[in-house]
């Protein structure tokens, strides 16, 4: 078997050093925009009653990006809410 030229090997050490770089900050960017939400919330705490979601009560008393409202509600209270928790908007 024949061995392939030491330029190949130079590439492709560049190469995955300039995707590793692109990967890393695009990875940076995506995390950039989650810490910085553009949505606002009018109430500070709320009560949970029977029938309420995660995606309700940021639709209901946020204003902005949902998406990001009920991410940031899902890492502080998790995916279980119950009637009668009480919750602090961000």
């Amino acid at each position: 078997m024949q061995r392939l030229p030491k330029r190949v090997y130079v590439f492709r050490r560049i190469l995955v050093a300039a995707l590793t770089v692109i990967f890393l900050t695009a990875g940076y960017g995506m995390v950039k925009e989650v810490a910085s939400p553009s949505f606002t919330c009018q109430d500070r705490t709320i009560t949970v009653y029977q029938g309420d979601t995660l995606w309700g009560i940021a639709a209901k008393h946020c204003d902005g990006d949902m998406l990001a409202a009920r991410y940031q509600l899902t890492q502080a209270y998790g995916t279980v809410i119950r009637p009668g928790d009480i919750i602090e908007l961000p």
